[in-house]
């Protein structure tokens, strides 16, 4: 009898462990997507200052920016999937510090379009980043990893 008590224990025992370490499997699956979300973000934040700071060095000569029509080049794919122009990819050396750890596969892209908004021209910057675990299958689709698109709108005086 008591071999039977002690067995069933055990199987309770063993089955509550599993559990918890599947609990916390999960746990680290959740803390890791968080992680890799955030490089993403990061790298767009850095992709779009990198555009916008060129959108500015440039307003004083021939701006390096898309025109606005006959359409919206940061909205269609084959733009970005084919490197078109004005797609710029950030240098390296702008992304990373001496103090970095972080270095992408794939560096963050950005592109600068030229608007007219209540008669005044401004500039729309587009920028995405990319996770460090970012993986794009042979059409430039993402198999794996995060990619965050950041826009903002520059005006220049």
């Amino acid at each position: 009898m008591t071999l039977l008590v002690a067995l069933i224990v055990l199987v309770i025992i063993g089955l509550t462990s599993a559990s918890v370490m599947r609990s916390v499997l999960s746990t680290d699956v959740v803390a890791n997507n968080t992680r890799v979300q955030t490089l993403a973000t990061q790298a767009a934040q850095i992709g779009l200052r990198y555009c916008e700071t060129q959108a500015v060095a440039d307003a004083n000569g021939t701006p390096a920016a898309l025109p606005a029509s006959p359409a919206d080049y940061w909205n269609t794919y084959s733009h970005w999937a084919e490197k078109k122009v004005g797609i710029y990819e950030v240098p390296e050396d702008y992304m990373l510090s001496s103090n970095s750890t972080f270095s992408p596969e794939k560096l963050p892209q950005c592109m600068v379009q030229q608007l007219v908004i209540n008669g005044k021209t401004v500039y729309q910057v587009t920028a995405q980043g990319y996770s460090p675990d970012y993986s794009a299958d042979g059409d430039g689709y993402t198999d794996t990893g995060s990619v965050v698109w950041l826009q903002s709108v520059v005006y220049l005086n």
